[in-house]
């Protein structure tokens, strides 16, 4: 399913607008995307701590690596 017709997904890469809203919601079930930093509105604060926002932020396309977390690509496929 797509978002507007002729619309034809997201590929490998790809970034996508996230309100902090939603992404609060998916961090707390644990699902919650990447975070790109220099894309993100400081109004995004009002939901969250910069220090959540930085233990979720991406560097090059793919999210950073933690001690002993895997590496996550910031598109969905």
């Amino acid at each position: 399913m797509t978002p507007s017709p002729g619309f034809p997904g997201l590929k490998k890469g790809d970034k996508w607008c996230v309100c902090a809203a939603r992404w609060e919601e998916a961090r707390k079930a644990n699902k919650a995307p990447p975070v790109d930093l220099t894309a993100t509105d400081s109004s995004a604060l009002r939901f969250n701590t910069l220090e959540t926002y930085t233990k979720r932020k991406t560097r090059g396309g793919k999210r950073t690596k933690r001690k002993g977390k895997k590496t996550r690509r910031t598109s969905k496929q």
